[in-house]
């Protein structure tokens, strides 16, 4: 079970672009693996701080 918010990035005149906002997966179905899952996908870390968490970016043709 689990939550998904996206948007797509209008405001910037960027409409092939599209951010996920959130994900937020119920506890017991995380594993504590998130960064390993988005790897597999070719997502990369960008960013990462205390406040914000970490930053992935998947870039795609």
């Amino acid at each position: 079970m689990g939550f998904l918010q996206y948007y797509q990035e209008l405001e910037e005149g960027l409409p092939d672009e599209f951010y996920i906002a959130h994900i937020m997966v119920d506890v017991k179905y995380q594993g504590h693996a998130m960064r390993r899952f988005y790897s597999r996908f070719e997502f990369v870390v960008t960013e990462e701080d205390e406040q914000y968490g970490v930053v992935m970016e998947l870039k795609v043709k």
